[in-house]
């Protein structure tokens, strides 16, 4: 008699990195602290949800390596780092070092839609995120607001297979992050030549 009951395995996927797809922009000489973006208390912890036909549904086979808010943090960080485009690098909220400019973030709504009702039918993911980028002037008012931003991205998918999930929440982050980046480097340009006219 066999005891033994055999479980399905748990896939558990992770947020990759584009790959360099154009040059680098020229550094700029700061610092950037990225603090942990926050999440929907429903996209907490590493479980992969899903509405299919109005209902939403948990994947419990299907799960991201760590929390979704953790997840989100390091590929912001990774992102930026790899870009180059600050001297002073790009640093988490856990370090000492005193940075230039604070990015916050938050994830404002992200979910993964099956909707049969349609015709034809539609399946796809949607995620927002809005971001604050804050100079930390402590000579001055403290903290200063150089750029706020949201950014919608809605990828289609081409089946209702669950595992095109997790790859569609990577092309929107890699969309997100490129957005971000190139009006975070167009802010801090215009804040420091804001500041050589001051001076």
């Amino acid at each position: 008699m066999k005891l033994q009951v055999d479980y399905p395995e748990i896939n558990l996927y992770s947020l990759n990195q584009p790959e360099s797809r154009a040059a680098s922009p020229k550094q700029l000489n700061c610092a950037i602290q990225i603090r942990d973006i926050s999440t929907p208390e429903s996209q907490r912890g590493n479980k992969i949800m899903f509405t299919e036909d109005g209902i939403i549904r948990e994947l419990y086979y299907n799960r991201w390596v760590t929390s979704f808010d953790d997840l989100v943090t390091d590929y912001l960080i990774t992102r930026l780092t790899k870009s180059e485009a600050f001297s002073g690098g790009v640093i988490s909220a856990r370090t000492l070092h005193k940075p230039d400019y604070i990015l916050e973030g938050r994830v404002l709504e992200s979910k993964a839609v099956n909707d049969k009702d349609v015709r034809p039918r539609e399946y796809y993911i949607e995620l927002s995120m809005s971001f604050r980028l804050i100079k930390t002037n402590l000579s001055q008012t403290g903290y200063q607001d150089v750029m706020v931003k949201q950014y919608e991205v809605r990828i289609n998918r081409d089946e209702d297979d669950i595992e095109t999930i997790p790859p569609a929440y990577n092309l929107a982050m890699n969309q997100i992050g490129d957005k971000l980046l190139g009006d975070m480097v167009k802010a801090i340009k215009e804040d420091k030549s804001d500041i050589m006219e001051f001076e």
